[in-house]
């Protein structure tokens, strides 16, 4: 009974955050416009009067997916080490390994300044253009690794 609650609850929750990004999104591309600029080849561009509002909902959405992974992810952890402490030593293992990664993709990242034509800002350069580089490393890194997994498990359940 508590499980289809949950399950219903969320259910609820996903399709509620659905359709408020369709509705954003729709405001976005057939809303209004709130002002033209040029860009650097000349070109006039109107701006929609959502994009901010898309914008913040992005940011709302990636925090609110932040907070519930990590908060599921200690839920887990605990009762893993209360349940089953070597499973917790597992988890361990897994969280010093992906730390370990983002400091080698940090490292790997170029704090030089990356030249953009037609920007003249700063946020191309220093932490943010090394930390650009880490996330890239990063996902360059799980994707390989996803891949590796799922034809490593394809071989493993063929020659089992």
């Amino acid at each position: 009974m508590k499980d289809k609650l949950l399950s219903r609850i969320s259910n609820i929750v996903a399709l509620v955050l659905l359709a408020v990004s369709v509705v954003i999104v729709l405001a976005m591309y057939v809303g209004p416009n709130a002002d033209t600029i040029t860009n650097a080849g000349g070109d006039v561009m109107n701006v929609p009067a959502a994009t901010d509002t898309l914008i913040y909902w992005c940011y709302a959405l990636l925090i609110a997916t932040v907070v519930a992974v990590v908060g599921f992810a200690a839920y887990k952890f605990i009762s893993n080490l209360i349940i089953n402490p070597k499973g917790g030593i597992k988890t361990i293992v897994t969280l010093v390994a992906f730390a370990i990664l983002i400091i080698v993709a940090w490292n790997l990242g170029s704090p030089e300044k990356l030249p953009i034509i037609g920007y003249e800002g700063t946020e191309n350069e220093g932490f943010w253009a090394q930390f650009t580089d880490m996330v890239i490393y990063v996902c360059y890194t799980l994707f390989v690794l996803v891949f590796l997994a799922i034809i490593g498990n394809r071989l493993y359940t063929k020659f089992k």
